[in-house]
């Protein structure tokens, strides 16, 4: 067989053609590239949560503040909001979204912080106050946010406690047996007062902001 040698302005146009397919080749026209990922999005993941600060302990009637972060599965740091809780708000409440711990009476509780699915637990004892407020004959309790302030009050038998209600509205249900008073339903821009006539603890939540709890102490 003989073959022919093909002109020069056709052997060049061969080599263009020849040139373009391997170009496309190497481009991905073949459909089997992986899709794209998003870099760094598992660094987001939460795969810890730890509570800071040294405090395993508060008196009845103090307060402190518990800490808390995230990280990933590196050990990165995750920028995240917490929820907290108490395991025994009888003993000692916290701000469900400030870790500020209150004691209530003398025992120990479980504060726990979650975020992203994942808890860090701390355990708090809370001793006996050295010297305990004396009750009070009126107390004001307000409600700033989705929070009691203060969220522990004392007041004597028959002592009067004054709810200041914001714009946003709130609600406030007694816990306890007898001797608690008539609960207020939801009101905003009011003052409301409840008199207590029965010694003993009165838990008070509003059930319009998940952990918005309190303690109401009456001897």
């Amino acid at each position: 067989m003989k073959y022919r040698t093909l002109p020069p302005r056709f052997a060049a146009r061969a080599c263009a053609c020849a040139a373009i397919l391997v170009v496309s080749a190497s481009c991905g026209g073949g459909g089997g590239d992986a899709a794209p990922t998003s870099p760094g999005s598992s660094n987001q993941t939460i795969s810890n949560v730890s509570i800071t600060g040294n405090a395993t302990s508060v008196a009845v009637g103090a307060t402190v503040t518990l800490g808390a972060t995230a990280t990933n599965a590196s050990g990165g740091s995750v920028a995240t909001t917490f929820t907290w809780t108490s395991a025994n708000p009888m003993v000692a409440l916290v701000g469900s979204s400030t870790g500020v711990v209150t004691g209530v009476a003398v025992g120990s509780t479980t504060i726990t912080a979650s975020a992203g699915g994942q808890n860090g637990v701390r355990v708090i004892s809370v001793t006996a106050a050295s010297q305990p407020p004396p009750p009070l004959a009126q107390a004001t309790i307000e409600m700033p946010g989705a929070a009691f302030s203060p969220n522990a009050v004392s007041i004597v038998v028959g002592g009067t406690v004054t709810f200041v209600f914001t714009a946003l509205p709130h609600n406030v249900f007694f816990g306890g047996g007898a001797g608690r008073p008539a609960d207020i339903p939801v009101t905003s821009n009011q003052v409301v007062q409840r008199t207590f006539t029965t010694a003993g603890l009165f838990n008070i939540n509003c059930t319009l902001h998940p952990g918005m709890s309190g303690v109401i102490t009456v001897q």
